[in-house]
């Protein structure tokens, strides 16, 4: 009786003889190595049934075929976060090694494997000696704001000034104006300041703008200069008058504010109302 094996396994006999007589049966029973399975017997045994007996009526020969297992490796996560596998395969066979990196998501932690695997070391290495399954868990990672935009402290009467505020945090914060001049406004959402200073808001105008989250909050404080629009003389010269008659131009100019007029050069006896 001639056994073989194909594959990672062993076939017992009993009786183990070298020889056999006519008539006698043997119990044949295939054992698989670690990470395989029986798959099949060949040659004068056929079927997959184990044990088997065969009766020996002349030599045999039998080959037991044992096939090598294949895994899965699950993978979920609880959070914000991937894990990537190396190497990235939909089956595993015994005693593959599969190193596991977990990837946290913006404002999330790494914080521990559970399932087949344990702890919080990472990158991570599982054995494959079964189907696996294993869980990454990420934390959420609270921050509080910061205020990062630099201020702008210039403006211009009757002009739109804009200051988009800027702040760090997590989760993301809110905007509000603690201190303002009147009309300023600010987008709770994205922070941005915009204001029309008027007239009556020339020179200096305090500001404190808040940043705000669950974990705290965050306040900058600055003055913003306004500003006025330097004077244009708009009005055209008289450029001629008769000699013993009155002559008269009235100098027109824009500007703010209001600007006041004087000569600078003229003739004798010339007034200008200021």
């Amino acid at each position: 009786l001639t056994i073989t094996t194909a594959g990672s396994g062993s076939v017992t006999k009993v009786p183990d003889q070298a020889t056999y007589t006519y008539g006698e049966t043997v119990d044949l029973t295939a054992a698989a190595n670690a990470g395989w399975t029986f798959s099949v017997w060949s040659g004068d045994l056929g079927g997959s049934t184990n044990p088997e007996t065969i009766t020996m009526d002349g030599n045999k020969s039998v080959t037991a075929t044992f096939t090598e297992d294949q895994y899965t490796l699950t993978i979920t996560t609880a959070g914000s976060g991937s894990v990537t596998k190396v190497p990235d395969q939909a089956m595993y066979t015994y005693g593959q090694t599969v190193d596991l990196t977990a990837v946290a998501g913006v404002g999330w932690t790494f914080s521990a494997w559970s399932g087949d695997l344990a702890g919080s070391t990472n990158p991570e290495t599982i054995t494959m000696d079964g189907n696996k399954s294993v869980t990454a868990t990420f934390t959420l990672t609270i921050v509080p704001p910061t205020i990062t935009s630099t201020s702008v402290t210039n403006a211009t009467v009757n002009q739109l000034y804009s200051y988009d505020v800027d702040a760090n945090g997590i989760p993301a914060p809110t905007y509000s104006l603690l201190t303002s001049p009147a009309d300023m406004t600010i987008n709770a959402t994205t922070g941005l300041i915009e204001w029309t200073p008027t007239e009556a808001q020339l020179g200096l105008n305090a500001v404190t703008v808040r940043a705000t989250n669950s974990e705290g909050t965050d306040d900058q404080s600055f003055d913003i200069d306004v500003a006025g629009i330097v004077p244009l003389i708009i009005s055209t010269p008289v450029t001629a008058v008769f000699v013993g008659e009155l002559y008269s131009y009235d100098v027109d100019a824009n500007g703010i504010p209001a600007p006041t007029y004087l000569l600078l050069t003229s003739p004798a006896g010339m007034t200008i109302n200021a």
